[in-house]
């Protein structure tokens, strides 16, 4: 049954170009959903959101309707974008309704495991680059040269070392990388 009920939504309301926009219509709304065109146009217009969305997302229309006898009315309408007819289904009681709901949730949940699963599979981090074997040596000769004046130079290096070890997060007998060289810089 769910399936059947979803499946509703495979046909949705008509949808245009208007202006360079991808609209639909309160009256397309009403038909698709079997609810009266001004009762969309009420709820519309009773949307408790911004008016930057209301402004982005409704267009107000007046459309001329011929009644009985040829006499003329007009009618208030409203053109919607795909982010303002979401917003007013979303308030939508009923079969179809909830069908929409449904649906539309299972593809926002599909989209999330299609982008989670891009993430963990398709990108990984680059590995950092290491020092080269000249840029290690000059580091030690920098090293040795502060330590150097000092008495005990052995325990003076090798404090040196442990200080920079830690200041990087980077453990013995592990090489530094390029990332570890503003750390190494501030120690220094």
């Amino acid at each position: 049954m769910a399936t059947s009920r979803v499946s509703n939504v495979a046909n949705p309301p008509k949808v245009s170009i208007h202006d360079g926009r991808v609209v639909t219509t309160t009256d397309d709304v009403a038909a698709y959903f079997g609810k009266q065109a001004h009762h969309v146009v009420q709820k519309v217009e009773s949307l408790d959101c911004s008016k930057d969305f209301i402004i982005r997302n409704f267009s107000r229309m007046i459309k001329n309707v011929t009644l009985a006898k040829g006499a003329m009315r007009q009618v208030v309408y409203y053109e919607m974008t795909k982010d303002g007819f979401v917003f007013l289904v979303m308030g939508f009681t009923g079969k179809k309704a909830a069908a929409f709901k449904e649906a539309y949730i299972a593809e926002f949940n599909r989209m999330e495991r299609q982008l989670l699963t891009r993430q963990r599979g398709a990108y990984s981090a680059p590995k950092p680059q290491q020092l080269s074997d000249g840029e290690i040596k000059k580091l030690k000769w920098l090293i040795d040269s502060i330590v150097n004046q000092f008495r005990f130079r052995a325990a003076w290096n090798q404090g040196v070392w442990y200080a920079l070890r830690q200041a990087t997060g980077v453990p013995s007998p592990y090489p530094f990388t390029v990332a570890d060289l503003p750390a190494l810089v501030r120690e220094l």
